[in-house]
């Protein structure tokens, strides 16, 4: 697992992004232009439990990152250019990740029924008038009935990798839907739970309480980004993620105040009134 953790930090490096190597419910965070990765590693995907999964959804949630799994095998080995999934979360192998990163396309998808590909029925139409491809033919060919080709044209639908070799080696790549393993989570609003989490979004931050990550909660408005730590105890990794994503950090303490980075009692935050003092605060720091 260390040798392939080594060789995605090797890879990211090579394509420009800006990384750091974490400990926890993600092991690398990595950067390129607006484009955030999330990467937890795993020696074999299914032992990720739906709990650490959860959490890494709900942290690439609240920072528009994108949470990928790499991984050698989930029991047997995961072949090369597959897509698949543990908890709604994209995992690969490594030869997979490296050529996603140079921008090789990804079309299949593995499932219980299979490994499958997904046909954009527009396009599929399109290119058999384009290239006067007859539905008996196409037919003929990839080994469908053509009433079940007229649904493909009516309707994005997937296919079995046979099948789909088959249409490639008519059509080529262009009928078939592109999976970016690299798309970032949508934010989505949870209701804030802590004193500390109510006044921030009473300041008007969005807002997104966390639990098993560096960061307790992720609080975001307009150009702002802040990663909080709520305790005595703040996680090395905090300020490791806030550099890589260009985020800053804020550490809510109790009795003993952190030396490195801005800090401050839940009394003293409370104590804010507008979002513009707590930001200068910290930029000041």
């Amino acid at each position: 697992m260390k040798k392939i953790r080594e060789q995605v930090i090797l890879e990211l490096i090579k394509n420009n992004f800006i990384v750091k190597a974490l400990h926890g419910c993600f092991d690398i965070v990595a950067r390129k232009d607006d484009k955030i990765l999330f990467i937890k590693v795993l020696e074999d995907a299914n032992s990720i439990t739906p709990d650490m999964t959860h959490q890494l959804l709900k942290a690439a949630s609240a920072l528009h990152a994108s949470p990928l799994i790499i991984s050698d095998k989930a029991t047997s080995k995961l072949k090369d250019n597959v897509i698949y999934t543990r908890y709604n979360i994209p995992t690969v192998n490594l030869a997979t990740f490296t050529s996603c990163l140079n921008n090789a396309p990804l079309y299949m998808v593995s499932k219980q029924s299979g490994v499958t590909a997904q046909i954009i029925g527009s396009k599929l139409k399109e290119m058999m008038e384009k290239e006067e491809v007859s539905l008996g033919k196409l037919s003929r060919v990839v080994g469908v009935s053509k009433r079940m080709l007229l649904k493909y044209e009516n309707e994005d639908a997937e296919i079995s990798v046979q099948r789909a070799i088959k249409m490639y080696g008519i059509f080529g790549d262009q009928v078939f839907k592109k999976i970016d393993i690299f798309s970032a989570q949508h934010e989505t609003h949870t209701i804030p739970s802590s004193d500390i989490a109510i006044k921030y979004e009473d300041l008007g931050f969005m807002v997104t309480e966390t639990r098993k990550v560096p960061f307790d909660m992720v609080a975001n408005k307009e150009n702002t980004l802040i990663l909080t730590s709520v305790g005595d105890k703040v996680n090395k990794d905090l300020n490791n993620i806030s550099k890589a994503i260009g985020a800053s950090d804020l550490a809510i303490f109790t009795k003993k105040k952190p030396v490195d980075i801005p800090a401050m009692t839940k009394e003293e935050f409370l104590e804010f009134e507008k979002a513009a003092a707590l930001i200068k605060f910290i930029q000041e720091y």
